[in-house]
């Protein structure tokens, strides 16, 4: 680091002793330790099989156990391993641009080829991203501020980045952009970008300057939890000093621009070494190795001893996570698991149907289940037919472009299934139900129908006597894997495609036949089930035919909804959640991410059966 004459340490130290950044040192110490180690052998979930390892999970396993001698392979395969969870978040952020095409810029910030050229680059390469924004420099500031002041700040932290944390270092790489922002930006612009590339973690360094103050202030996501600071400056005071020792007013303004220069490198070069400290416990700071006066190597010490302690810290989580693991993976070995492990956990938004039915069929195999399943009553027979549904991520609700989306589909969010479960390969039929209780036909016929005239709490009560009659969980689906069930990896308003016909479901042509169907008038209202084509799981009348009951409480929107696919079950009791559409409603309630609400019984309403394994 260059030497300057005023000291940088009390200036940079405050962020570093602030609340926030203490409270985020001390918490990631016992939080922050390797991905592999934890989803091998902590179930997040809270019971069940554990998800089947990667390759990249596989090979660190077998790296830790020689760590001293492959310290430089399990720092890589960290970042491996952390790359593979962003590469997730990364697609739906692209998906994220393609929907809101007519979008072109986001505030100001940057242009919606340049968001995509971004998020593209980062899923070839996992690296930070360091962002500097041009101050924001108030008019009363002296010329050279306004003029000199962000060129130089541009492209001196280039140059350190690039020679302490080049590309192609595949430990601790940065990329920096010192013309990303088209303007001086402030927190409001900053956390919008940070929605629209949560995926690609980044550092953004913006400032502002006053006729008295600088104030530069850091903001930081990827970590565990976003992580932000500010330093604090009285230039003019340290101007006057100068001055007073007798340099130059041209001379003291260049010291005080080395040294905002130095502090946009110290900060950048911390942000830098807590994110790799984060999610590599092996990162040995770069920052202890910058070569600078022995004068500012003093005054940084308390800002060393700080960052050497949070190392400490999450060294020492790591090794207990790395105990810990072992001592469970020794005793794995007592009871091996029979036969061969799920598949891995993958995002199946948008795959082709050849490649879903492919992986429900190695689900399926490596459950020792065939696809379509039925289980054994006591009371002889079978229960209805389930299918088994891989584990996988989708997107969960509808475009905001989508043709005929409502306001309730809303916002899209990722939903990630750890363990396959199963689902009815059918709605629920009469001769299904009779053998329960008997319900109202409305005179459209018993047999292979789908009930109805059920509500929420008789679908309920009929899980509950069929889990008893079998031995099994059986249940109500949630909304979200309703929805997983219905879309089977397609993104389209209907697992068709973007249109659909009557030769693939039971609904309305027309609003005047929906509401001449409820009066009874010429409609057939619902046919057997299994009439029309299934999906690429398999499954029959996901569009149309009933409208069929979810495990949920009704939500007006996905605020803050679960994203583990369990059912949200806190809400309106009075008002649950249905989905599909019926033979009674025109083609735009029959849509995948569809739905609404009924609080009672009705004669297009019916429901579908889920169970885990």
């Amino acid at each position: 680091m260059e030497p300057v004459t005023i000291t940088i340490a009390s200036l940079v130290l405050p962020v570093i002793q602030s609340k926030p950044f203490q409270d985020f040192l001390s918490r990631a110490g016992s939080r922050i330790a390797s991905d592999a180690v934890r989803s091998r052998f902590n179930d997040k979930q809270g019971g069940g099989n554990l998800p089947a390892l990667t390759e990249a999970q596989q090979r660190y396993l077998v790296a830790q156990n020689d760590r001293e001698e492959r310290g430089l392979e399990l720092q890589q395969l960290h970042l491996a391993l952390l790359h593979q969870r962003h590469q997730q978040d990364i697609a739906l952020g692209l998906q994220k641009i393609q929907a809101d095409h007519d979008i072109a810029h986001w505030s100001g910030l940057l242009s919606r080829d340049e968001t995509v050229q971004l998020l593209t680059q980062a899923q070839t390469q996992h690296r930070l991203l360091l962002l500097l924004s041009e101050p924001d420099v108030s008019p009363s500031c002296p010329e050279t501020f306004q003029h000199d002041l962000h060129r130089e700040a541009r492209a001196k932290v280039k140059q350190f980045l690039e020679q302490h944390y080049p590309l192609n270092n595949s430990l601790q790489p940065v990329e920096f952009f010192g013309k990303f922002f088209k303007s001086s930006v402030f927190d409001t612009q900053v956390k919008q970008l940070q929605n629209l590339l949560p995926g690609v973690p980044a550092v953004v360094l913006y400032s502002d300057l006053t006729d008295e103050m600088f104030y530069l202030h850091l903001y930081a996501w990827g970590l565990p939890e976003p992580l932000s600071g500010m330093v604090e400056w009285n230039w003019e005071e340290a101007k006057d000093k100068l001055e007073a020792s007798g340099v130059a007013e041209k001379q003291a303004l260049r010291e005080i621009r080395k040294t905002i220069v130095a502090l946009y490198q110290l900060c950048a070069a911390l942000l830098a070494d807590v994110y790799y400290l984060s999610v590599n416990p092996l990162h040995e700071p770069r920052v202890f190795h910058l070569s600078g006066s022995a004068d500012t190597d003093t005054a940084l010490a308390p800002y060393f001893a700080k960052l050497r302690e949070f190392q400490q810290q999450v060294r020492e989580a790591y090794e207990q996570d790395i105990r810990a693991g072992t001592k469970r993976a020794d005793t794995s070995q007592d009871t091996p698991p029979s036969g061969p492990q799920p598949p891995p956990v993958e995002n199946i938004h948008g795959w082709p149907a050849d490649k879903v039915r492919d992986l429900q069929q190695r689900t399926a195999t490596a459950l020792g289940k065939p696809v379509v399943f039925r289980d054994s009553m006591k009371s002889g027979g079978v229960g209805p037919e389930m299918v088994v549904i891989p584990a996988g991520s989708f997107l969960m609700g509808s475009p905001i472009h989508e043709e005929g989306r409502s306001g309730d589909e809303g916002p899209q969010h990722q939903v990630t299934f750890a363990q396959p479960f199963t689902i009815g390969r059918y709605a629920v039929t009469f001769e299904e139900y009779e053998r329960f209780r008997r319900a109202d036909d409305k005179g459209g016929g018993l047999g292979r129908r789908p009930v109805i005239n059920v509500s929420w709490e008789d679908a309920q009560a009929y899980c509950q006597w069929l889990s008893a009659e079998t031995g099994q969980p059986y249940r109500l689906p949630s909304e979200a894997e309703w929805e997983y069930a219905c879309r089977a990896g397609t993104t389209t308003r209907y697992h068709f495609g973007n249109t659909i016909t009557q030769n693939q479901a039971n609904f309305s042509d027309s609003i005047m036949g929906s509401i001449a169907g409820a009066f009874g008038i010429g409609q057939s209202r619902t046919k057997p089930v299994g009439q029309y084509p299934g999906n690429a799981f398999g499954l029959f009348d996901m569009h149309g035919n009933v409208w069929e009951w979810c495990a949920d409480a009704w939500h007006g929107n996905y605020e803050r909804a679960p994203q583990n696919g369990s059912a949200w079950l806190e809400g309106d009791d009075d008002r649950r959640a249905v989905r599909g559409g019926s033979w009674g409603n025109v083609p735009q309630f029959l849509r995948s991410g569809g739905r609404d609400w009924y609080d009672g019984a009705d004669d297009d309403l019916g429901f579908r059966l889920a169970r885990a394994f």
